[in-house]
């Protein structure tokens, strides 16, 4: 079984949101259990199913980097500067897109702006992909994986360009403005548990 490199356990989850199931070619992939190596920590199975038809898989990976597994931290899908090499810039944007919507659907304030910081950390990702050169604004064919979305940035180019997602990105707070935010709700909730306990 060969593995995928990701950064992050982060960025092996997002890769299964946006991998079409072989047989049904409709679901994405739900978690059932995460291993990890005993002998190689970096070594990570993820045993998964098919939301739709089922079909159960085990994804491969080796994960660069360990991140904290409390606060806004958790969410790192990626410390470092180089882009991705498992989910390319066009299934970013879909991703950036659908924690949006979900976003904007959510029951609680909380849960939005934490899915809202998972979206902006996604558009973070997507803009690793353009040249240093801030001149071209137009990101390199090596920025798509599949056939499918280079077909899409060959047919609606406009939407890929660096300055339309820099302006989706300036609709946003800031990354640290969202990051306090979602360590503030988690100190928030905190201090109810403990309350509560205190009864």
């Amino acid at each position: 079984m060969s593995r995928l490199k990701a950064h992050t356990l982060n960025e092996g989850r997002y890769h299964l949101k946006v991998t079409p199931c072989p047989q049904c070619d409709r679901g994405h992939w739900e978690i059932d259990k995460i291993d990890r190596s005993r002998t190689e920590p970096s070594r990570v199975d993820f045993a998964a199913h098919c939301s739709r038809c089922g079909l159960e898989r085990t994804f491969a990976f080796t994960i660069e980097y360990e991140i904290p597994q409390r606060g806004p931290e958790s969410e790192c899908i990626n410390p470092g500067r180089e882009p991705s090499r498992i989910i390319d810039l066009g299934q970013w944007r879909s991703l950036f897109a659908l924690l949006i919507e979900l976003s904007d659907r959510a029951e609680s304030k909380v849960e939005a702006r934490r899915t809202g910081f998972q979206a902006a950390l996604c558009l973070a990702e997507a803009l690793k992909f353009y040249d240093d050169d801030d001149e071209n604004d137009l990101p390199p064919r090596s920025a798509f994986f599949s056939e499918e979305t280079a077909e899409t940035f060959r047919e609606h180019p406009a939407k890929f360009s660096r300055q339309a997602l820099r302006d989706m990105q300036g609709r946003l707070p800031s990354l640290n403005t969202m990051a306090e935010n979602v360590r503030r709700d988690a100190r928030d909730a905190r201090k109810r548990r403990w309350r509560f306990w205190k009864k």
